[in-house]
């Protein structure tokens, strides 16, 4: 037997306990008690020997460590070890030897670090470095996470090379690149395919490296393995997919939820980087290119589809290099292809800017079209509204003239006078009541409706009365008929859509009956209380309408009008604006009859009795910025006569000034909002920017008979405390002495 080969078998020999050995300094041989062995450095455990005892010298220090001892063939997973400990003397270099011990409890030599292996998900390999050739280097442990992958038990790996799991037929070029990488002690990473113990193949992502000790010495290899099988599949099902994606602008995506791993594939990464050079390598990095608005809500979907709730679908806009923002749509389903471990989200996305640019410009010309379909109705409107608004006039003038006909009398009497007063203030309500309703029809529907509980008898009383003398004079006859108390008629909705909605049913009404060849021309508007709903009816004897339009009647530009007469707009802007307020609208036609049926949720309402605003003399000092002269004195005479000290100015420049000189002088600041030299938006945004009266509440004074539109309100809001509309009463002021906010609309 070779010398080597019998210090092994003594070191194996169980029943050998502690050794104290001698190895001279010319390192030719150890001894162990009377017997010696001689040192040939062509063997690993007498080579690792020599190394250990040249660093020794070399350094002056003792070092130590564990040699691992494998049992016989027929039992390769015994394997042992024995602890050496080098130390130096005068005589030279002594080396002790431990009892036998199993190797496979030393080698992780702590609770933690065992609990540590065994709890990383990769399967961890440990194997011996010194052997190259076959059988290889051989297995001294492996974590719970390589049985489970392999479906072996311990003992059947311990001992063994991990060469046994690449099969009966192994791929030449891949052990050719790991024999190659180990025997110079490189690291090694490659997928390759190993076997199960049923005999299942499955696909591994191998790193392999060495691990030395302070001396340099080799001592084992550290292998960590991931099953990538699902991850495979995953891309081998993106590769093939790709070729059908190749001549579209779609890209591919994969998400591996166990292992936080995301791949994008080219088209991807082109639709998010311009380059295309960049990719992202997590969900994190994904949404760092995300727009703000949209990164939070595109997180929370991710989150939903990971869990299963939803697949995920999903728009968001990106942050472009050159200052343009794209817009992409993300899709994406999760796959559990071999268990939680490969569960993913795998998926595709695609560039969705042109389309989103046609939207844009679809809803822009959308709204431009409804902008002209209201502009056509107050073309119609107009008409009536002149007479309305001459009847009350005559009112004011008539009675102003008997008033200065009582002067030169000698009438003095404040019952005679208020009973004047009374009827004046009265038509200047109807006035302005006729105004408003205006204001209401020529407002282009908004995105965002704050409804409210409203009067629906109130609303198409006022809506009827400016229309009844238009549709008079066509010989039309327009009926409003009740059913109870109009108390009972308080639905959850928006004033001005509620009359847009009246205003559209009343012209495609008109439109019937003057077509037909009836002599009797009626609409009736028929409104019914029901326990959970109102119902309105817009009824007339018109023409109907015909089967060809019946299909799509709600659908936008659907007219039977001749061109110029309408826009087709009508009944798509009214069917919108219904279901916004959760109710509904249908209809029935025939030759003669024609019903459309509209139904909203009902909402309590208390009239009461309006009263007029009684307020202390007040010792406030306002600023008046009015363009008109006869305007600016009757709101002054007001103020004045209420307690209050007015300044007045003609234009926002002269106001600018005066405040500059003395900015605490006001505590309310009144301004119209359309003047020369300076208008009233501008002037509160100077003195917003500028920092003047700050103290001061401020208000915007409007009497256009256009609404204003949702951003300008938006940026009123910010400047001002609300918008009074003209004309101005002894109750506006009293709220504007009282701080009251005055609605944005």
């Amino acid at each position: 037997m070779h010398e080597t080969d019998k210090f092994s078998a003594l070191l194996s020999n169980e029943n050998v306990g502690q050794m104290m050995c001698f190895i001279n300094p010319s390192l030719d041989y150890i001894r162990v008690g009377d017997q010696l062995f001689a040192i040939d450095d062509s063997v690993g455990l007498m080579r690792r020997i020599k190394h250990t005892v040249y660093w020794c010298i070399k350094h002056f220090s003792g070092h130590q460590y564990e040699q691992i001892l494998f049992g016989e063939v027929d039992a390769p997973e015994l394997i042992h070890s024995r602890h050496f400990a080098f130390s130096l003397n005068d005589k030279g270099i002594m080396l002790a030897i431990s009892s036998l011990y199993d190797y496979s409890e030393r080698v992780i030599t702590g609770h933690f670090e065992h609990t540590l292996f065994n709890s990383i998900s990769d399967a961890v390999v440990l194997t011996e470095a010194d052997v190259i050739n076959n059988p290889g280097p051989r297995i001294v442990f492996c974590n719970q996470a390589f049985l489970n992958m392999t479906g072996y038990k311990k003992n059947e790996v311990l001992g063994r090379s991990p060469r046994f799991l690449q099969g009966g037929s192994p791929d030449r070029d891949v052990t050719s690149s790991i024999r190659s990488s180990l025997s110079k002690w490189d690291t090694f990473k490659k997928t390759l395919t190993n076997y199960t113990k049923q005999g299942s193949p499955f696909e591994v992502e191998l790193h392999i490296s060495p691990v030395k000790d302070v001396t340099g010495w080799y001592s084992h290899w550290i292998s960590v393995q991931r099953d990538v099988s699902g991850h495979k599949q995953v891309l081998d099902y993106i590769h093939k997919s790709n070729m059908i994606f190749q001549t579209s602008n779609i890209g591919c995506w994969y998400f591996n939820i166990h292992h936080d791993y995301l791949f994008w594939d080219e088209k991807t990464a082109n639709i998010h980087f311009e380059s295309g050079d960049n990719a992202v390598s997590g969900i994190d990095e994904w949404m760092e290119l995300i727009c703000e608005e949209h990164a939070e809500r595109f997180n929370i979907n991710v989150i939903r589809a990971i869990s299963g709730e939803a697949p995920l679908d999903y728009e968001y806009e990106i942050k472009s290099e050159n200052g343009k923002h794209r817009w992409v749509r993300v899709k994406a389903e999760l796959t559990n292809v071999g268990g939680d471990v490969h569960k993913s989200l795998a998926g595709i996305c695609f560039d969705i800017t042109d389309e989103k640019l046609s939207l844009q410009a679809i809803e822009s010309h959308r709204k431009v079209a409804e902008r002209k379909a209201k502009l056509a109705l107050l073309g119609e409107v107009a008409a009536g509204v002149g007479h309305e608004i001459n009847n009350p006039l005559s009112v004011v003038t008539t009675s102003i003239d008997l008033l200065e006909l009582d002067l030169m009398r000698g009438i003095t009497t404040p019952a005679h006078f208020e009973n004047i007063t009374t009827r004046m203030k009265d038509a200047c309500t109807r006035i302005a009541k006729i105004v408003d309703g205006l204001r209401s029809v020529t407002s282009v529907t908004r995105e965002h409706i704050n409804l409210e509980t409203i009067g629906l008898v109130d609303c198409i009383q006022e809506t009827v009365e400016m229309l009844t003398k238009l549709y008079s004079k066509d010989g039309i006859n327009v009926s409003l008929h009740v059913e109870g108390e109009k108390r009972e008629y308080g639905i959850l909705a928006d004033w001005s859509g509620i009359q847009q909605i009246i205003v559209n049913l009343l012209s495609n009404a008109r439109h019937a009956v003057l077509n037909s060849d009836n002599h009797i021309k009626d609409i009736n508007i028929i409104l019914t209380s029901k326990p959970q709903y109102c119902q309105l009816d817009v009824e007339d004897n018109g023409i109907g309408i015909s089967e060809k339009l019946k299909e799509k009647i709600f659908e936008p530009f659907t007219t039977n009008k001749i061109v110029g007469e309408g826009t087709g707009l009508g009944l798509s802007i009214s069917k919108n604006l219904i279901e916004s307020f959760g109710g509904s609208i249908s209809f029935s036609s025939q030759p003669g009859r024609t019903c459309f049926t509209c139904h909203f949720i009902r909402s309590a309402i208390d009239y009461k009795q309006d009263k007029q605003h009684i307020v202390a003399c007040t010792t406030e000092k306002v600023l008046l910025v009015e363009d008109d002269y006869s305007v600016g004195t009757s709101i002054v005479n007001l103020i004045e006569a209420m307690g209050g000290n007015c300044t007045f100015v003609d234009n926002g420049a002269d106001a600018l000034r005066i405040l500059s000189e003395d900015d605490d002088k006001f505590d309310v600041i009144l301004t119209d909002i359309k003047m020369p030299i300076l208008d009233g938006l501008h002037l509160l945004q100077s003195i917003k920017h500028r920092n003047l009266a700050p103290s001061a509440r401020k208000y915007i004074m409007t009497g256009d008979v256009f609404s204003i539109n949702e951003d300008s309100a938006n940026r009123i809001s910010t400047l001002a405390k609300g918008i009074l509309k003209k004309p101005l009463t002894r109750a506006d002021i009293a709220q504007v002495f009282t701080g009251i906010d005055k609605p944005f609309n």
